[in-house]
């Protein structure tokens, strides 16, 4: 009798670890999940590399990765668990072939640049870099010099109150042009 409680406990337990597979609702095709994962990893490579200036590119999110496809992020991610739990390799199929599309553009846009430019980008970019930052960095002390320039010479000036409502137009004028002289 035990052995028979303890074979039914077992099978119980199998039963009940097995993995549901069943397919989502709404459900995305294989080609159109290898095309949205193909963009999400775009959209991460450019995110870590700063493809997006602000002042020139618009920055775009997974969400917008989601509206091209037509899709919410619920129905993606529980399709994304779908293609992950099945046991047939089919998710690192889909993830090699997204790396071999990745592989192919990256190879195209090589050919395209001459092969001098491309070991040199990486120094250029860093140069651009380094001279921007410097500039921000005088910009920033200049900023702050002239700042504290203004705020002494208005502090001197604030010393003599002085009462804007007794003072006559030509008064106010000449204090207006001792004002911007300080300014500059």
């Amino acid at each position: 009798m035990k052995q028979v409680v303890v074979a039914f406990c077992m099978v119980l337990l199998l039963c009940s670890c097995a993995k549901d597979t069943t397919k989502p609702n709404p459900f995305i095709e294989q080609a159109k999940m290898e095309d949205i994962l193909y963009d999400i990893a775009l959209l991460y490579g450019m995110q870590t590399t700063n493809a997006f200036v602000t002042d020139t590119v618009k920055s775009i999110q997974v969400t917008d990765i989601f509206e091209k496809h037509q899709v919410d992020s619920l129905t993606f991610t529980t399709n994304n668990r779908y293609y992950v739990m099945l046991k047939k390799g089919v998710y690192l199929d889909m993830q090699n072939r997204v790396m071999d599309r990745l592989k192919k553009d990256k190879e195209r846009i090589d050919s395209l640049l001459p092969a001098k430019n491309i070991e040199l980008a990486p120094l250029e970019a860093m140069k651009v870099d380094n001279e921007m930052q410097e500039t921000s960095n005088q910009m920033k002390e200049e900023v702050m010099v002239s700042t504290t320039n203004t705020t002494n010479k208005v502090a001197l000036s604030s010393e003599k109150k002085v009462n804007m409502k007794e003072m006559t137009p030509e008064e106010k004028k000449n204090l207006r042009k001792k004002f911007d002289a300080m300014l500059k």
